[in-house]
């Protein structure tokens, strides 16, 4: 049989498995050059054996809303921990019932490699954005110095901040662009309630510690299936997702825990 003759026999089957794959719709509910959508990029490659694969861009709890109003179900989307008293953002919040798994984003507190100015000084400046204003004047109280937190945009206008000379220290939730300047940048204390890395918790000088979390979310009919996929994708090698959580420096995966546990690790930041 010539090639022509048997791509001709083959279509049928082709055509027959596609038609029987569930549509999944994945929703990227951050920027299109941020992490979330390099999160979902890689789920839409890893699980489109699976399934018929629609990747689209929702930025925002409203916008993922409006969509979800129109798909019927099966969708994969993604909620920020730091999104739960945002307005509008009500309907969209995790919940046993739809959760699929928490990933944890360890934030730190950083200067400049060459910089010789402490923290815990009196008119030391330092960025952050969010509403993390309150951490920052925090960490003062319990020393008895004054600091002056500087408001910037994101993680990535904060180290650009350190890295001008624009403010004297960082502190950002999100510290992927931290881990990638190493040979510029000095993390002084993590965000969460543990050494990381030889970064001593920020609880040491009296900061609170948080944990920004990135959740999953699923709504369908079969979260357990689907979730049980992402656990297969995630153990193999070379997975684009797995590639990705190995390039995250200070990120914490609950995908491969069991459901409650991976909940819970969401709740426990509330």
């Amino acid at each position: 049989m010539n090639l022509k003759a048997l791509l001709i026999a083959l279509s049928p089957c082709v055509l027959a498995s596609t038609a029987l794959a569930d549509k999944l719709y994945i929703l990227n509910t951050g920027s299109t050059g941020g992490s979330y959508n390099a999160q979902t990029q890689a789920w839409a490659k890893d699980l489109g054996d699976d399934y018929e694969i629609e990747l689209i861009q929702s930025k925002g709890c409203e916008k993922a809303l409006a969509l979800m109003s129109r798909i019927d179900e099966n969708v994969l989307t993604m909620f920020s921990g730091n999104w739960v008293k945002r307005e509008g953002c009500a309907p969209l919040m995790p919940t046993e019932e739809n959760h699929i798994y928490t990933d944890y984003k360890i934030g730190l507190i950083f200067s400049r490699l060459d910089s010789t100015q402490p923290l815990l000084e009196n008119g030391v400046t330092v960025a952050f954005n969010g509403d993390r204003k309150n951490y920052i004047e925090q960490i003062a109280t319990a020393n008895d110095i004054e600091l002056f937190p500087i408001e910037y945009k994101n993680s990535k206008e904060i180290v650009l901040a350190v890295l001008n000379g624009e403010v004297d220290f960082g502190y950002t939730d999100s510290a992927k662009h931290v881990w990638k300047n190493l040979d510029q940048l000095l993390p002084h204390y993590n965000l969460s309630g543990e050494t990381l890395d030889g970064v001593p918790s920020v609880a040491e000088i009296g900061g609170k510690t948080i944990a920004a979390t990135v959740n999953f979310l699923y709504f369908g009919h079969d979260k357990e299936t689907l979730r049980e996929q992402m656990q297969d994708e995630m153990g193999k090698p070379e997975s684009a997702i797995g590639l990705y959580h190995d390039g995250q420096k200070g990120l914490r995966s609950y995908l491969m825990a069991d459901p409650y546990t991976s909940y819970q690790a969401f709740v426990k930041t509330q």
